[in-house]
């Protein structure tokens, strides 16, 4: 395995950035999972920077858009698109079969169009009521997020047991990759926040860990790779939400 490809496959799979990484490995991938929690701390600051720097010249709802379609723009909407895609399959109430078929369809239905636009609604509705002076509000709930994605793959078999980007991941991660991520981030939590909040924060990302698995399981038989985009997109907004909450 080369260890150098990790960051950069995990960049190449989560963003937009124009990295190119040539005779890639299955264990590399997988392991390049360890780094998912630190780029989206990365992406928090980059949040950050950008809500910061606004202010000086626009409002904070100027600000918080701006910050927002930075965020959005870097990630390619990669995430959004399986938000919207498994809102379209949930919305449909249709057998599991053809759900898991809408999920796929590269068009967006209402249901989905619906589901994006309230999420962005709610992102920049906690983006402009978080102040840029407290840099921990914006640079962990992308690492939270993030970090449970990571258990997701750990711990949730594959919808698709044959051919999906799932099956790379499902149940399929070193368990150091597992440890690692989890130990950094919740480190990184810990120093950031008081200790209540600190609590708080993990018992939410287990609650929604464990919901969540539970909830896809019955309805789909597993993850999908729309299932991994779109847990990270909404448990994003719930740490944004519960980050503004006073």
């Amino acid at each position: 395995m080369s260890v150098w490809k990790w960051p950069l496959l995990a960049l190449q799979f989560l963003t937009v950035v124009p990295v190119r990484i040539r005779e890639v490995s299955v264990r590399d991938l997988r392991a390049s999972v360890v780094f998912f929690p630190a780029l989206g701390m990365c992406l928090g600051a980059l949040v950050w920077l950008v809500k910061w720097t606004a202010e000086f010249a626009f409002p904070p709802q100027v600000a918080a858009f701006l910050a927002l379609s930075a965020l959005t723009l870097v990630t390619g909407l990669l995430h959004l698109d399986g938000w919207m895609d498994v809102a379209d399959a949930l919305g449909s109430r249709k057998p599991k079969e053809q759900a898991l078929t809408i999920m796929k369809d590269s068009r967006v239905g209402a249901f989905g169009a619906s589901a994006g636009g309230l999420l962005l609604l709610g992102k920049y509705a906690a983006l402009v009521a978080l102040d840029p002076a407290h840099i921990s509000l914006f640079v962990l709930p992308p690492l939270l997020s993030r970090l449970g994605m990571v258990w997701l793959m750990a711990l949730a078999p594959s919808a698709h047991p044959e051919s999906s980007l799932a099956v790379v991941y499902a149940r399929q991660l070193p368990v150091p990759v597992v440890v690692v991520a989890s130990l950094y981030s919740l480190a990184a939590v810990g120093l950031l926040l008081p200790w209540p909040r600190t609590l708080g924060a993990i018992v939410i990302l287990t609650l929604a860990i464990a919901g969540y698995q539970r909830w896809m399981n019955r309805r789909f038989g597993g993850m999908t790779g729309d299932l991994y985009g779109a847990f990270n997109e909404g448990l994003e907004w719930v740490f944004f939400t519960w980050g503004a909450m006073k």
